[in-house]
This record gives C-alpha cells, structure tokens and sequence, in this order.
C-alpha cells in the first residue's frame, strides 16, 4: 500500500504545524514566566470568584487570550498526533478508546485517586499493594490499569510499584458532581452510545418511506438510542423507581455542569454591564439560581428573575443557598414558574433574555418555538450560552499548497475575535446530544438560521475560555418579523 500523500506534502504540513506551535506558545509562556494570578480573570476588575479544584489546576485560565492561544496549542499537538502515528494505528487505538472509559469508571466508582492521595507520603507514591487493600480490587490488575490511564495523563508511577496523582486525576478528588457527570458518561450516555447504528439506520429507513410516500411507524424516527436501550426517554426512565439512585447521580450531575462548562467564567468574559440600563435579566430555564450566584456577586446593579417548572421554583425557594437567600432579601433576584413554551408575562416585556444550557436539549422546531415566545415579549436583548460546533478546517491538503493554505486560515482565525480551538469535545457532546435526545450541537450557520426562524438576528459571539465549546450568542430582535403557524 502507497502512502496518500507525497514526502514533500506531508513535510509542509510539519514545518506549518511547527510553526503554528511555536506562534502559539509564545504569549503563554510569557504569561507563566510573568509576575500574575494563574487563577483570576484579567478582563474585569470585580473580586475574584472561587473556582474548583478542576479549574485552578488550569495554568492559562486567568487570561482569556491566553487561553485562547492555549487553545490553539491543543488543536495543533492534535494535529500533530495524526500526522505522526501510523495511519492503522490511529484507527485501532480509537477503536479501542472504550477502554479509556471502563479504566475511568473502576477509578470513579472506587474513588482510586482519593486514595491515592491518602496513601502517598511525602514525595513518594501509594503503594500498589495498599491501594489495593482500600479500594478492594486486584493489584496487578488495577496497576495494569493505572498505568494504561498513565499514558493519557492520568496517574502516574513514579517508582515501581507506587502510584501518585497527576493533575488530571486531581480533579477526581473531592468532587462529587464532577463524578457524578463521569458516571453518566461511563454508564447512561456509554450504554446509550451502543444503539446509535441502529437508531441510524431507522431513521434512514423512515426519510425513506416518507419521501416515497408510505407511512413509517409513527415514533419510529424520534426513537433515541437511549431510549432504544432503556425501552424509555431519559426523564421518564430516570424517575422510575428502580432508578432512583441514578436520578440522583443525574442531578447532581447537572448541578455541576455549570463548573463544568467553565459558564463560572460567564461574567468575565461577557460584560454584562453593557446591558439597558435599569434592565432584568429573566433566566430561562434556570433552575435554583446556578447563574445568579455566579452573576450577582460581580455586578452589584443588575437584576435578575430565574423562572423554571413549579417544582423547580419551590425548591429554590423553600431551600436557597446562603448567597440566594441574601440576593432575594436585597430584591435583587426572584422565582418565578413559567413553561418557556408560552409567551412571557406582561410585565417582563422588554427586559432582557438570558437561555442557558436549554436549547441543547430540544430539536429546531422546539428550540424554534421557545425564542419565538420570548421574541413576542419584544426583548431588549437575548443571551443565549450555549455550544458553538465549528469552525471547521481540512485535516490534510493534497499539495503543499494546500496545506499551507489550510494552515494559514487556521493561524488568521486565531487573530479573530472568537479565535479558534480544539473541536474534539464539542464533537463528543454532538454525538451525546445524539445519543440522549436526538438533537446537535449547533453550527454557528445552524444558530443563525434558528435566530431568523424566531424572529432575531445573531450580533456577537464571545467564546467562554476553558470550556468545550461554550459562547455566548447575543441576538437582537429582526423588525417587521411575523411568527409562522
């Protein structure tokens, strides 16, 4: 078998990616050899937030450009990655990356990395045969599996036979939601994962059949793999009885999200001053007030109304957080029950729109009908945080050529305002959209044609530093706009 490309061609796109590389680290590392706080934002002068363990572990996000170039780092060592393992090879070590999630689901559920953490003393690493004792699970095993994880930058072993933290299996310890969303992912989403194929296949068959005029089953091309799985959607299978406790493990997933997803960043990063004076932000869909606790505290004028379902709006009333209870005594935020499916009321007409982490989860025609309702309410504008999936550039051009061009639009977009990164998470959460709900993350083309459907117009798109893909989408109002039926 030829090799694709000629030696020339492949030896361009090294020295482009070298170069891309070596632009992209210079500002970072400057930025770690200077006098700063690894972990306080520099776009705003407000105090500085408490951050989890997850995120002081990251050396570039007190800088949000910074983070940007981090960012293009890693989308140039991924390139990098694919250029210099053997074609055969990439596709196998993928093929077995399912390995990665059964090694990282025995670690979580056994809680390995707290332990490690326990064992170790001074500079020397948990003894495997200690490790194995507390977690309760073969030594040469569970030393076959740290080590298969130590290769991807989880644990390491720093002599034989002794076993220390890196900073990646830090983030395992003392962070029960951060568990909790690894244990959906190596459970739920993992099984759901299985039935894509067949999901696909339905789906094709069912476009078939419509398009040559026969009626397919009715349901049979919104089935989700999870649901084929589990015989039920997620939200009616998770309040089944027997599943209690991973309806447990599912919320508390959610809560975490919000870290997760870096949105703690939200005020930095987008300024929210800039908003109408005297104006509410109304929080669509906003649960016990995850975002008002990061929002409130870093602008002391705004105001803020969180509407969720009834049971949702009584719980973050009868049970508010000591900063919640504080901002609801000051009159600064209240809870409202609103379905996001029906226009706003009366007197929220005008204010300002804030949809977090919602549209995700509904189809087009679903996330359609929602900013139409809030786009009757005449608002003075729409936050929407969400995953931005793109841009996207070609792996390999067929000439030099090509390949500097590919490089060269990479290098500019990087300058951009927005600048580029990595898509291989927003990739995974693409297929996890997939998987659970039937719906995407969204291309930038896809969220404006979503905006113009519901009567707005896309104006800016801020990326949230450290996330997988995380923007903010400001929208206004498009005039004249007349809601189909």
């Amino acid at each position: 078998m030829s090799h694709l490309h000629a030696d020339s061609v492949t030896a361009t796109r090294l020295e482009e990616l070298l170069t891309t590389i070596e632009e992209s680290a210079a500002e970072p590392k400057t930025f770690l050899a200077g006098d700063h706080n690894p972990n306080q934002p520099q776009a705003k002068s407000h105090s500085t937030p408490t951050y989890t363990s997850a995120r002081t572990l990251y050396p570039f996000f007190g800088d949000a450009h910074i983070s940007s170039k981090a960012a293009v780092l890693k989308l140039a060592c991924e390139r990098v990655n694919t250029l210099v393992t053997p074609p055969q090879l990439l596709v196998m070590q993928e093929a077995a990356s399912f390995f990665t999630t059964a090694a990282l689901r025995i670690c979580v559920e056994n809680d390995v990395a707290t332990h490690i953490q326990e064992l170790s003393s001074g500079d020397k690493g948990a003894p495997i045969e200690e490790l194995s004792t507390t977690s309760m699970l073969d030594a040469k095993l569970l030393a076959r599996t740290l080590r298969f994880l130590s290769h991807k930058g989880i644990f390491q072993e720093d002599s034989p036979g002794r076993w220390k933290n890196t900073t990646a299996s830090l983030t395992l310890i003392n962070d029960q939601e951060f568990k909790a969303f690894l244990s959906l992912m190596t459970n739920e989403i993992q099984n759901a994962s299985s039935k894509l194929g067949e999901c696909m296949e339905q789906q094709f068959t069912s476009s078939q059949m419509h398009e040559s005029g026969t009626q397919p089953q009715q349901g049979s091309s919104e089935l989700s793999p999870f649901a084929a799985y589990h015989g039920l959607p997620l939200y009616e299978w998770l309040h089944q009885p027997e599943n209690i406790s991973r309806g447990q493990n599912f919320n508390q997933a959610m809560r975490g999200l919000s870290h997760l997803e870096s949105t703690f960043s939200l005020p930095f990063d987008y300024a929210f001053d800039s908003l109408p004076a005297g104006t509410t932000l109304v929080d669509i869909g906003g649960g016990v007030g995850a975002i008002a606790e990061i929002l409130l505290p870093e602008y002391p004028a705004l105001k803020m109304v969180v509407q969720d379902l009834p049971p949702v709006v009584k719980a973050a009333e009868e049970k508010p957080s000591q900063i919640i209870r504080k901002f609801m005594h000051e009159g600064r935020l209240s809870f409202r029950a609103h379905d996001f499916f029906t226009d706003q009321p009366e007197d929220l007409k005008g204010a300002s729109f804030l949809v977090c982490n919602v549209l995700l989860n509904h189809s087009d025609e679903s996330s359609v009908k929602i900013l139409s309702c809030l786009r009757n309410s005449n608002p003075s504008k729409l936050l929407i945080v969400d995953r931005l999936y793109g841009p996207f550039f070609p792996t390999e051009g067929n000439t030099s050529e090509d390949e500097k061009k590919i490089y060269d639009t990479i290098r500019k977009s990087a300058k951009a305002n927005g600048g580029v990164r990595s898509q291989s998470l927003p990739g995974v959460y693409d297929m996890i959209m997939a998987a659970m709900f039937v719906t995407k993350t969204r291309t930038l083309e896809e969220w404006n044609g979503l905006l113009g459907q519901a009567g707005f117009s896309l104006t800016s798109v801020t990326p949230l530093r450290a996330s997988s893909g995380q923007v903010v989408i400001e929208a206004g109002i498009l005039p004249n706009w007349i809601q189909s039926t």
